[in-house]
Parts: C-alpha cells; structure tokens; sequence
C-alpha cells in the first residue's frame, strides 16, 4: 500500500490499457497476482528462482 492504496506508481488509466506486465524476483507472487485481478485486461508474468513460487 506504500503507493496510496494503488498496486504500482502508474496504473493504467482506463481508457489507456497496459497489455504486459513483468514482475522480475516475483518471491511469493502476491504482486503479481493481485495485479492481474484488478487489471484483467493484461497479461502479468512473475519470475523467480524461488521454487515456492506459485503456478498461476
């Protein structure tokens, strides 16, 4: 929540859409996770060394 309450410093706005998202040192997921479903429009891929990583 450090960004005001907003997953990222720059959202999309919802006319402008961000179709691709790369989560680099991913850890658990959360992140990139919580992106994809407040912003189903994009495509979010986390990479991690970590095998705790999850499959979604």
């Amino acid at each position: 929540m450090t960004f005001g309450d907003r997953l990222a410093t720059h959202e999309p706005e919802k006319k402008k859409a961000i179709h691709n998202v790369l989560d680099i040192g991913t850890g658990t997921g959360i992140w990139s996770i919580e992106y994809g479903d407040a912003h189903p429009e994009s495509i979010v891929l986390g990479v991690d060394v970590s095998p705790r990583a999850p499959e979604r």
